[in-house]
This record gives C-alpha cells, sequence and structure tokens, in this order.
C-alpha cells in the first residue's frame, strides 16, 4: 500500500489524528508536497510522544498511558518509512509491536518496512509473524470482522491481502520460491474479490496483476508478465507495473 496541524490539544489513541495526517497525505499530489506533509505529521507526533514520556506514571490507567505511548510510536514508525527512513521507522514500528498496540497492523507494516529496506530475511519473518497474528486474531471458522485488539481498525481479511502480497513481491524481488509466491498472490486475489469499495478493489487489483507479471518476469514468462503488467496499468498507474513492463520488454528485445 500506506498525513498545519492546528490545535488538537492532546491527541489520543482513537482521536483519528493519525487517520487525518495520511488522508493528508493521499490528498497531496506532488511529491515535494507529500514531503512536506509528511514532515509536518512527524513533527506533530514526536511532540505527541514528548507529552506521552513526560507524564507521571498512572497508577489508576496504566494501560491507557502505555496504549498513548505505542499509538505516537506506531505513526511516527508509519510516516517514517514513507519518507523512506526506514531505520527510524523500523525502530518505531518495532517498539510499537512490542508494546501490543494494534498487533495485527503494526506486524504489517513492520513487515513491508523491512522489505521496502531491502532486509529481506526479516521481512521473511516479520510477514510470516504477521500471518500467525492474523490467525490468533480469527482462528479458523470465526468471522470477525476487525480483530479484537487495541487499536486495530483495518479488516482482517485486508491485512491478510497485504501479507499475501508482500510476501509474493518479496519472494519475487529475491528470485526464490516461485510457486509459493504465486500461491500466495493467489490468495490474496481470492481476497481481494470480496472488497466492497471498488477504489480499493481496484487498486490492489492492480497490485496482484503488477506482482503476477513480476513472477512471470522471474520465470522467463515474457508474454505472460507483459500481460500482467498491462492489466495493472489498466487498474491503476503504478510505477512499478510500468517498471515490470519495461524490465519484460528489454529482455525481448
Amino acid at each position: 500500500s500506506g498525513r498545519s496541524h492546528g490545535s488538537h490539544g492532546a491527541a489520543q489513541p482513537g482521536d483519528g489524528a493519525g487517520e487525518r495526517e495520511w488522508a493528508r497525505l493521499d490528498a497531496a499530489s506532488r511529491r515535494v508536497e507529500r514531503r512536506k506533509v509528511l514532515r509536518e505529521a512527524v513533527a506533530f507526533f514526536e511532540r505527541a510522544l514528548r507529552l506521552v514520556e513526560s507524564e507521571t506514571g498512572d497508577d489508576q490507567r496504566p494501560l491507557a498511558q502505555m496504549q498513548r505511548h505505542a499509538w505516537a510510536h506506531y505513526w511516527l514508525g508509519r510516516f517514517h518509512c514513507e519518507l523512506m527512513e526506514y531505520e527510524k521507522g523500523i525502530a518505531h514500528e518495532r517498539i510499537g509491536t512490542l508494546l501490543g498496540f494494534k498487533p495485527l497492523e503494526s506486524r504489517v507494516n513492520l513487515a513491508w518496512a523491512y522489505f521496502e529496506a531491502k532486509a529481506y530475511d526479516q521481512a521473511e519473518r516479520a510477514f510470516r509473524d504477521a500471518e500467525t497474528e492474523a490467525d490468533k486474531q480469527r482462528p479458523a471458522g470465526h468471522h470477525a470482522e476487525v480483530a479484537d485488539a487495541p487499536g486495530e481498525e483495518e479488516p482482517i481479511d485486508e491485512l491478510l491481502i497485504d501479507i499475501h502480497l508482500g510476501r509474493a513481491f518479496l519472494y519475487a524481488e529475491r528470485n526464490v520460491k516461485l510457486e509459493a509466491a504465486e500461491e500466495s498472490a493467489r490468495k490474496a486475489e481470492g481476497l481481494i474479490s470480496l472488497l466492497k469499495d471498488p477504489s480499493h478493489q481496484r487498486q490492489q487489483h492492480a497490485a496482484f496483476h503488477e506482482c503476477l507479471g513480476r513472477i512471470h518476469y522471474r520465470r522467463g514468462k515474457l508474454d505472460a508478465s507483459d500481460k500482467e503488467a498491462r492489466k495493472a496499468i489498466e487498474s491503476s498507474a503504478r510505477s512499478g507495473a510500468y517498471c515490470c513492463l519495461l524490465y519484460t520488454h528489454l529482455a525481448k528485445a
């Protein structure tokens, strides 16, 4: 996949501050504007974290105090990773995960952060850990839409799409376990077909087709790779799909 603030007062988990910043980021069309929004978001959550860390211990509400701490780390991790400051982002993501805030969402974000930072061994372990957490949050036969854990908001199926696609992209990037990569991508495809938001479904279909194109490219199936990359571009203008198409054309030349 994937945020001036004015006066928010003392921001709290669940007050939508992180989501508002993410929405601002999505609305920013130019790269310079996006970086400005990201820097402002990081500054906001750094202030929030300093406020939390300056609080005296609350014996009456220790859990709420811990969640405020984890909430600030969670959003700092996401925004630093968007800035491609992966070392800082991963450090914050790991703290958020250890503190148990958004235990599934934070694990998915951490896995993608490792992948984007090219820490591939850690990424593979993190995707496996995220899938284990998803299974724990929704055991077989149980149909909870959102994990019943502190801070969780994203539907489990949508996070599983990110897990399956992430693992498939990872294997394609490393040119290993390509059969498992396609199997993982196909699992994501099945869940994508169930998405109710047409725009989100279109974007995820584009990610699936790009992923499949990259797997075919690694297998030397250049015509199939070309076809999937074009399907991805038709669904959503993903830079990765254009790269896949370019690599395929260069290999054909």
